[in-house]
């Protein structure tokens, strides 16, 4: 799905991929809604000719671990900036509960690491 450019304006989306003179708009695109948190939007996303490693990439947050397979990340989406799942808990954009529950969409062994 392809990313409205009013989200971006400002937001640092490009430049959290690294060289934004190299990519444009219409190189990235939302590979997985993950859903609302908090009036956040949470998605994760690809940028097109950006080379992904598949390995485990653990993000912390909340005291969670949440670990993606690939290095890829999801962003939460908050009054047109995009923050990582930490920028935006300490930002108090999401809440704790709201992480957990991010971790159990995005990570198939969450819930076994991390036990409510």
């Amino acid at each position: 799905m392809p990313v409205k450019p009013q989200y971006l304006i400002g937001g640092g989306i490009i430049e959290r991929f690294g060289r934004p003179e190299v990519w444009k708009l219409e190189d990235i695109s939302v590979l997985w809604y993950v859903g609302n948190y908090s009036r956040c939007e949470v998605v994760y996303m690809e940028c097109l000719g950006l080379q992904y490693t598949q390995t485990h990439y653990p993000v912390k947050a909340a005291g969670y671990t949440i670990i993606f397979g690939t290095s890829h990340e999801a962003y939460v989406h908050n009054d047109s900036n995009f923050y990582t799942i930490n920028e935006a808990y300490d930002a108090k954009l999401i809440t704790k509960s709201d992480v957990y529950n991010i971790g159990k969409k995005l990570d198939p062994d969450f819930t076994e690491r991390n036990p409510k």
